[in-house]
């Protein structure tokens, strides 16, 4: 007996959902929902849209035309300095044993 338990249950439970289904205020308020949810996937996408068109035309005007006064902030590069030449016999940085320091 305790197997047809939940059969019963799913029969009840069928049979109220058919009931309400049906009913007009039910399909009234499902169309509703509908409507709201349609209006707001409209209303993202056209967000979006309206986003990705202003980050397109960000981009474009940067790639089209760079201004040559935006070079003027930027510093210069220092310039590097030149390395000595190291001695001959001397291997790379290996330690000296009378100072502790590379060669």
């Amino acid at each position: 007996m305790l197997p047809l338990l939940p059969f019963v249950a799913g029969l009840v439970a069928g049979a109220a959902a058919v009931k309400l289904w049906r009913n007009e205020k039910t399909a009234q308020t499902l169309t509703n929902a509908k409507v709201k949810i349609r209006s707001a996937t409209v209303s993202g996408l056209s967000r979006l849209e309206s986003s990705s068109a202003s980050m397109r035309e960000k981009l474009a005007v940067g790639e089209a035309a760079p201004d040559p006064a935006d070079d003027a902030d930027v510093p210069a590069a220092r310039p590097t300095r030149a390395r000595k030449p190291r001695p001959a016999g001397s291997a790379g940085g290996e330690a000296d044993a009378a100072s502790g320091e590379p060669t």
